[in-house]
């Protein structure tokens, strides 16, 4: 078992090609994007957020949304709903790989000072 890990910046809209960074990762596969969001109070965002293939989202360590399916990228095509809290929030992305292009793009939307620039760092797991 090889872990692959790559670190990367993304500013909306310029989704990242996780095929691109991984290569070798071959098909049925899932890549995980790590981000953190700091908020001066709580607040709450959309993520919109779009994705070849499926995926699942967590917000401080709780899933809220989770899409196992296959889908053709379309730029904010999930629209999920969220609260960050006050201080550092961290972002867990997990997206899947099941044939074709392999991407997502994550933007935050909220009122003030938005979207966010995120730094994400991603890995996948070679068996």
């Amino acid at each position: 078992l090889t872990t692959a890990i790559r670190s990367l910046v993304a500013m909306p809209p310029r989704a990242v090609d996780l095929a691109g960074l991984f290569p070798d990762a071959g098909m049925h596969r899932a890549a995980f994007a790590m981000a953190e969001v700091e908020c001066v109070e709580d607040t709450k965002v959309v993520f919109a957020l779009g994705s070849d293939d499926g995926f699942a989202l967590w917000v401080n360590g709780q899933n809220i949304e989770t899409q196992d399916r296959s889908r053709p990228f379309a730029e904010r095509e999930s629209l999920i709903p969220a609260t960050l809290r006050k201080g550092q929030n961290k972002i867990l992305l997990r997206i899947n790989q099941n044939s074709g292009p392999w991407m997502f793009d994550l933007q935050i939307d909220a009122q003030d000072n938005w979207p966010a620039q995120l730094t994400w760092i991603a890995y996948t797991e070679n068996q």
